[in-house]
């Protein structure tokens, strides 16, 4: 009997234990996570609902092994419940090593010359290649970070051989100006013109230090690549400075110049190369003679004959996430879609539970503007490459994650911020837009003019002129085919 009524006690505490499990079950139900971007009401909205087996839908939801871009440190916070952290592959014994030396075969850059190469001469006035090639460099360094097989390499090479040329040409053009500056100033101060150099050079350097201290302002504060690509249109060297210092969390001109030497230019240069620039610049617009007054007339002309360029068409801000088939892990095309399927997701629900969007980009996106958090600023309709993504903003409900889009190059998640209408600008509202335009075409012209005329007085030299002589000279043999 004894027996008996301990079996009886042993039954009556597991129906108890039961219950109490059920019972917890109910409450649980009522913190679930808030309903999905996007119909459902799903705990998990990036994933596929869980079958009738699966009690809790994101604890039996296997974690995927996605390989998410370069990124390799621990966030500094827990992840948000339901986020599944991204499992990243660690490194065998004696792997560092060997990818250590794989990094560097792939990071070699195809350079025609020595740095001290003379490129382009203008007058007494020389440019070196190693000049060029570092103010290239500094440009690709995200690029280079991203290679990972010498296909990429050679593509990146031949990009980089072309922007050389064409800054060997822009840097030799500056040269021109510089060489009018030193001629205008030596006729203007005679025998003082050595000491009006070293009062210009003390100039120089002031302004200098303030302009750069005010790029670095302006250079915070700007958010996309628009606002970061009208900046560096706005001088050759001062722009370029304060990116490398928001880039490399540099402070100090010591720690600039010492980063600058890293990729063989020095503050000292980059100085000089301010210098010439705005001296010759300065030299030019002084030979431009006072422009007439914009008229009324010009400028109403000017608006009907370009009314196209002031029909506004519709334009939407937004911020993507993308995952690249080609970047992800798999040996097949199925196993690399599938990976992919599984980091997008995951990056979709790292959202929608919290995580900044600009963050989860930074870390794990593929595409161009992932450095700055995903976001692009007012395209028009019609503008992207990839039509799923064009179509989703100008589509989507603001504010509100979209579903996972596949195009030919990956997987997209998309959320867009602002949207405008088209329109057509009225003529009131374009004046004086307008006349900035016009006064801006007719000093263009100006100086296209002057440049001429310093062109036929002191000739412009590259290394390439050869190559480019022999690129003509093989096009017109070419035998012309006719119909």
């Amino acid at each position: 009997m004894p027996h008996r009524s301990l079996k009886l006690a042993k039954l009556r505490l597991r129906a108890t234990f039961l219950s109490a499990v059920l019972g917890g079950s109910v409450a649980f139900a009522q913190d679930q996570p808030p309903p999905g971007p996007f119909s459902g009401g799903r705990a998990d909205p990036y994933f596929p609902r869980a079958t009738e087996a699966q009690r809790f839908p994101i604890v039996n939801q296997p974690a995927p092994p996605p390989k998410l871009g370069n990124f390799s440190e621990e966030p500094e916070e827990a992840p948000l419940p339901g986020f599944r952290e991204p499992v990243l592959r660690q490194a065998a014994a004696g792997e560092d090593q060997a990818n250590a030396a794989r990094r560097d075969a792939l990071n070699e850059l195809g350079d025609r010359f020595e740095p001290g190469k003379i490129v382009a001469r203008v007058g007494d006035q020389v440019v070196l290649y190693g000049d060029v090639a570092s103010l290239v460099d500094q440009d690709l360094v995200g690029s280079r970070d991203k290679i990972t097989n010498k296909y990429q390499l050679a593509e990146l090479n031949t990009y980089r051989e072309q922007r050389i040329r064409a800054i060997t040409l822009q840097l030799a053009e500056k040269k021109l100006q510089y060489v009018e500056f030193r001629r205008t100033l030596a006729e203007k101060a005679g025998e003082r013109a050595v000491e009006a150099e070293k009062d210009i050079n003390k100039n120089v350097k002031n302004a200098f230090d303030k302009g750069l201290e005010e790029m670095r302002v302006k250079m915070d504060k700007a958010t996309t690549r628009q606002e970061i690509g009208d900046l560096m249109a706005t001088d050759i060297v001062l722009p370029r400075l304060a990116l490398l210092m928001k880039e490399n969390k540099l402070e100090t001109p010591a720690q600039l110049d010492e980063h600058l030497r890293t990729f063989g230019s020095s503050l000292a240069k980059q100085m000089a190369m301010f210098k010439e620039h705005n001296l010759g610049q300065s030299a030019v617009i002084e030979k431009i003679k006072k422009q007439p007054e914009v008229t009324h007339a010009d400028m109403l002309e000017y608006y009907r004959q370009n009314a196209d360029k002031f029909a506004v068409p519709a334009k939407a801000r937004f911020e993507l996430l993308s995952v690249y088939f080609s970047r992800s892990e798999g040996r097949t095309e199925a196993q690399k879609k599938a990976a992919a399927n599984n980091q997008i997701r995951s990056m979709g629900n790292a959202v929608f539970f919290g995580t900044p969007f600009a963050e989860v980009a930074k870390k794990f996106s593929h595409e161009a503007n992932a450095p700055f958090g995903g976001q692009y600023d007012w395209i028009s309709k019609g503008s992207l490459a990839s039509e799923k993504i064009d179509a989703a903003a100008f589509s989507l409900p603001l504010k509100r994650l979209s579903e996972v889009l596949e195009d030919e190059r990956g997987y997209h998640i998309v959320q867009v911020l602002e949207r405008s209408d088209a329109r057509q600008i009225p003529f009131e509202e374009a004046q004086k837009e307008i006349k900035e335009k016009i006064k801006k075409e007719r000093r263009d012209a100006k100086i296209k003019e002057v440049l001429e005329s310093l062109k036929e007085a002191t000739p412009i030299w590259t290394i390439y002129d050869e190559e480019a002589e022999q690129e003509a000279a093989r096009q017109a043999a070419k035998p012309t085919t006719t119909r």
